[in-house]
């Protein structure tokens, strides 16, 4: 049977087309742009390794072993980074007043950091457990924030819980990024939201959590998807090392330069333009000046040695996936 020769052309770029990385976007197709906005380069360069750790632990007493191993080897990885960070603990329910960071600080002039966090999310195991996740957050951040939200820091939030929230105010993922929007002068760079779940789709044995009941689809996924966060599942048997995890992830963000998308982007139609021109995106070597992060949600600069001053800008055009 004779093949074209255009057939053979056609299959071989099907071919060199599926060997490219996923993360790397080579060339936009140009499709209909959804959104368009501008950075300054300063809004873009990498922070100032500051960020402000907020703890949400979910009164549950089945995992509080689990937990306390969990912190203190997130702290033996963390500290090592020598990060500007400041941390504070809450309990799932908007009566108790927070264990730890708020209103007196607990920061990195702190002595003894590790041993006094371990000791805050030990006693917030054993709070009051009301399943309520959102509210508490947001309560204790208006509540105290002035004395621990800092400008120029990042909000690093980690929630944890086995069960679904029972929030009655701040009920879903978009309101509850509104709100941390908010406090931080509505720079979506300066806020990143990681999960800690126990969820029977991340295999947990629904005897062992509060109830069966599924992570993906919930408002605690889509907020973490928002901000380019993380998700553990409180039921790994490495959970302490997956914890330490979230250390290495966060101090990889104040580290990188980056543009998070408020959206989940077609990623073919993504743009990153300088003065009107198309930056290239894709392998360094091979002249890009940018990739595209899935698990962040994030356009990541190389360098950004094609500007010339803090004040120029980068124009950023995508449609929704």
């Amino acid at each position: 049977m004779r093949i074209s020769r255009l057939a053979v052309i056609a299959g071989l770029l099907t071919l060199l087309g599926c060997t490219r990385p996923a993360d790397y976007l080579y060339e936009s197709t140009h499709t209909t742009v959804n959104h368009s906005f501008d950075k300054k380069i300063v809004e873009v360069t990498a922070g100032n390794g500051a960020v402000d750790l907020f703890w949400l632990i979910g009164g549950m007493l089945e995992q509080e072993s689990n937990f306390t191993a969990g912190a203190d080897q997130f702290m033996q990885a963390f500290l090592p980074k020598n990060l500007d960070w400041r941390m504070a603990v809450v309990t799932d329910n908007t009566f108790e007043k927070p264990y730890l960071g708020m209103p007196a600080v607990f920061d990195h002039n702190s002595p003894q950091p590790g041993p006094k966090l371990v000791s805050a999310v030990s006693k917030a195991v054993y709070g009051q457990d009301e399943e309520m996740i959102f509210d508490p957050i947001i309560k204790n951040l208006n509540t105290y924030g002035a004395g621990f939200l800092r400008p120029d820091a990042v909000l690093a939030v980690i929630m944890t819980n086995d069960d679904r929230d029972s929030s009655s105010k701040t009920r879903y993922a978009s309101d509850m990024l509104k709100q941390l929007l908010a406090m931080k002068g509505g720079d979506a760079t300066k806020i990143v939201v990681y999960g800690v779940f126990g969820a029977t789709d991340l295999n947990c044995d629904p005897d062992t959590i509060d109830s069966d009941w599924n992570y993906h689809g919930s408002e605690f996924e889509k907020l973490v998807n928002l901000t380019g966060g993380q998700t553990l599942s409180l039921c790994d048997n490495t959970f302490g090392n997956q914890l330490a995890k979230i250390g290495d992830n966060l101090s990889q963000k104040l580290e990188t330069s980056r543009i998070v998308l408020p959206t989940r982007p077609d990623l073919k139609s993504i743009r990153v333009l300088f003065h009107g021109v198309d930056l290239p995106g894709g392998p360094q070597d091979q002249g890009g000046k940018w990739y595209f992060d899935v698990n962040s949600n994030s356009i990541i600069f190389y360098d950004l040695s094609f500007a010339h001053s803090n004040t120029e800008s980068v124009t950023v055009q995508y449609a929704d996936q």
